[in-house]
């Protein structure tokens, strides 16, 4: 069976599970309404309960008819695989929409003070695009920290604009700290301006991590495909001697990710060329790293392109691009090709 057709049947069984757990939570919830207005005696109540049973019942089921289809020697393997890529929690963010919609929506609160103030929402979609663009490749940051700074600022700017608008409030009850009127304006305006900052900062670097992460999906460099072919090199190569170091190795594909989607493009061209160079040394036994590479079919000018990088990187001093780190992954993702579909 090729590697196309094996990755098609492990998402089959996936979706199955999902498609069945989601029935079994409609029949709970079913269940669950009617109890709570008729009891027992309705028999939709009683529908929805065996079906949730029987879903539950057929998901176990296809969980353990997918692990019967795993070779013996292999399943030990994967189990624990699965426990190490579950240490990393990764999500593919594409929270692009959903930030500029919000922030944009909060900046029109300008408009209770006059309807000139409109504008500012519009200065904050361009700020945001002209900014996103400077620092989608150049700053790091972790897209949870990011999403919370947005947050919160975008929670505090009604706040703020009713201070701004009613000093009076802050000042009666800020009166023993000397704050007067005239005080309060000038807080709430001060204010104001570092939430515009910051909402335009936040808004960018969410912008950029929804960009790279389009770049893992786009790629075929998800999550899951990546463990679906990680599993699957897993079960063809199980009698190998090697594989259960081949396996702590490239456990840390999931870190690999995170990284990229952080923007830490330097830590993933390094500590993927070390992935490479561990996991070539164990399923090859030629002299040389290129002869292993070619060894396994890695595709030489990939091949190449990363090992100028790196060597940029550990002897030059030259930092890797975001180009430099994707291809670093690609080469990753067709070492575990090469293994799902030939044992070594």
């Amino acid at each position: 069976m090729s590697l196309p057709s094996r990755l098609a049947r492990v998402r089959r069984v996936r979706w199955l599970q999902v498609i069945l757990l989601g029935i079994a939570y409609l029949g709970a919830r079913l269940a669950e309404a009617d109890w709570a207005t008729a009891g027992v005696e309705n028999r939709l109540s009683v529908v929805g309960l065996l079906l949730a049973v029987v879903c539950l019942i057929l998901t176990g089921l296809v969980e353990f008819w997918s692990r019967r289809k795993i070779p013996h020697k292999a399943r030990k393997l994967v189990t624990e695989s699965k426990k190490r890529w579950g240490r990393e929690f990764f999500i593919h963010t594409n929270v692009s929409i959903f930030v500029l919609g919000l922030g944009f929506l909060v900046e029109l609160l300008f408009i209770s003070i006059s309807l000139l103030h409109a504008l500012i929402a519009l200065g904050y979609v361009v700020a945001t695009f002209v900014l996103y663009y400077q620092v989608r490749q150049r700053v790091v940051s972790e897209p949870w920290t990011v999403l919370v700074g947005f947050t919160v600022s975008a929670l505090s700017m009604p706040f703020s604009l009713l201070a701004y608008k009613n000093p009076q409030l802050l000042a009666d009850t800020f009166s023993y700290f000397g704050i007067s009127v005239q005080v309060s304006r000038n807080l709430s305006a001060d204010f104001i301006i570092g939430l515009q900052f910051a909402l335009v900062l936040y808004s960018s670097l969410s912008l950029g991590h929804a960009w790279r992460s389009r770049l893992l999906t786009r790629n075929g460099l998800g999550v899951k495909e990546l463990q679906d072919r990680f599993q699957l090199a897993l079960e063809r190569n199980s009698s190998q001697r090697w594989i259960v170091d081949f396996s702590e190795v490239f456990s840390d594909i999931p870190r690999l990710l995170s990284l990229f989607q952080e923007g830490s493009f330097p830590t993933v061209v390094s500590l993927g060329w070390s992935m490479i160079e561990r996991g070539l040394s164990l399923v090859s036994q030629k002299p040389t790293t290129v002869e292993r590479a070619r060894d396994v079919d890695l595709p030489e000018q990939m091949f190449d392109s990363c090992r100028a990088a790196r060597n940029a990187m550990a002897h030059e001093g030259q930092e890797p691009e975001c180009e430099d780190a994707l291809n670093l992954l690609l080469l990753v993702r067709q070492m575990l090709d090469h293994l799902s579909t030939s044992a070594a």
